[in-house]
This record gives structure tokens, sequence and C-alpha cells, in this order.
């Protein structure tokens, strides 16, 4: 089965400490909430943080699936430590969902992918942008990143 890792930031937050969604924020996961039930997916993974884990919880409530909470997709994580959650996801079978930070996707594609890190603008990373990562290629530098995001044209890449 093809394996692809979907990264995903999670939704607007409130500004405090461990924020919860915004209101805005949880109007944007509601409206999300209708193309992610339209995926193929087998697994929701987040980081610990509310943030993510409330964006995660709408997300996989369509598709009846439980979140798995991983701190090692935590905002600060190293990337031995995401390295090691991206080997189990391989090991998996279906896609999976990953909600978490713009840093750690900014980790992953520059890692995964081999896209210089000087190239990806964090501030771009909107919440809710997503990016896809086909995890069965045999050489991921080579394969092609889709990144989308659900509500603002921005471009990912500066």
């Amino acid at each position: 089965m093809a394996a692809k890792l979907i990264l995903m930031r999670h939704g607007t937050a409130k500004n405090v400490p461990d924020p919860p969604l915004s209101d805005i924020g949880l109007t944007e996961v509601h409206m999300a909430s209708d193309k992610v039930a339209g995926w193929d997916v087998a697994c929701f993974f987040s980081s610990p943080a509310n943030r993510c884990v409330s964006t995660a919880r709408v997300l996989a409530k369509p598709k009846n699936v439980a979140v798995k909470v991983d701190d090692r997709l935590s905002d600060g994580a190293t990337w031995s430590s995401v390295s090691k959650f991206v080997e189990e996801i391989r090991t998996l079978n279906g896609s999976v969902v990953a909600v978490t930070h713009a840093p750690v996707i900014k980790s992953v594609l520059v890692q995964l992918l081999g896209i210089e890190a000087s190239k990806i603008d964090l501030n771009r990373i909107s919440p809710l942008s997503y990016s896809v990562i086909d995890l069965d290629d045999p050489n991921p530098k080579g394969s092609k990143l889709l990144t989308d995001m659900f509500y603002e044209s921005s471009k990912l890449f500066t």
C-alpha cells in the first residue's frame, strides 16, 4: 500500500501559553475536516500541544479514527526524534496525517527531501497547510512534494 506522510500544521491558536485553537482556528479546522474526510488515511498522529491535539481530533472524527499523541512531533523536537517517528511511519500500512508545528514540518522537508533550509520560510507554513511526502519512494530527495493550504494562496517556499 502506498504510504504517504501528510504533515499538517495545527489550526490558528490563541496567543497564550499552550494555546487552544481560537474561534477562527476552530472554524478553519471544521471546514478542513470535510476535505480530510475524503482522504485515504489510516492513522492520525499529533504533537501533544493543545492546538495540535484539538486540530487532529476534529479532522479524525469523520473517519472515526483515534488520534495518537506523539512527543516526537512536539514544538522544538530534534531531528533525531522526528526521524525515528518517520521511520516508524514507514512500517505502517496506509497514509498518515501528523498534526504538528512549522519547525517540525520544516525539519522533515529539509532532511527527507533535501530542500535547502533557507528556502523555507516558517511564517509561510500557515495554519492547516499540509505537505504530502511519498514514503515509498526509495529516493525521497527526488520525490515530488505536494504542498497545499486550505485557505491561503501564499507560497511555502521563498
